[in-house]
């Protein structure tokens, strides 16, 4: 029985009256248009149109989470911190800093340079965690560049 392929148009020949699509990349193309997931479809119409063995899809890299991303970002830190000791150290001083200010020992203060409200804490010497200067996010950045230019 001949047929008309309801994705390509291409007639195709087959003994099922219920077959809709002359190939399986025809049939994946229509599924995934359905489904919503465009770049497979683009990829596969390529695949089917010039005759590729192996579709494209093959190579899509499926988009990260945020749940994905922060489960990643703190697998990174967790082996940073075991690993490197100049990174730990950095960030117990941060700890113990932020644990001070929840308990009061340190106050938060305006910017040191320009007396924004909206301040940070920086280090000048991680050894010394309750020691810091109260920094704005402009000129916290601008300390890090003069003491580390890119």
């Amino acid at each position: 029985m001949q047929k008309q392929c309801d994705k390509c148009g291409e007639v195709f020949t087959t003994m099922k009256a219920s077959k809709k699509f002359c190939s399986t990349k025809c049939w994946q193309l229509d599924y995934y248009e359905k489904k919503g997931d465009k770049i497979r479809a683009r990829n596969l119409q390529y695949a089917h149109k010039w005759g590729v063995k192996k579709p494209k899809e093959l190579w899509v890299y499926k988009r990260k989470t945020e749940e994905e991303k922060s489960e990643n970002r703190r697998r990174w830190e967790k082996e940073k911190y075991a690993n490197d000791p100049n990174y730990r150290s950095r960030q117990l001083a941060r700890i113990r800093a932020n644990n001070a200010l929840i308990a009061g020992k340190i106050t938060k203060q305006p910017c040191k340079t320009c007396g924004s409200e909206n301040s940070e804490m920086h280090h000048a010497d991680y050894s010394k965690p309750f020691d810091v200067t109260w920094l704005c996010r402009k000129h916290h950045l601008e300390t890090h560049m003069a003491i580390t230019p890119p």
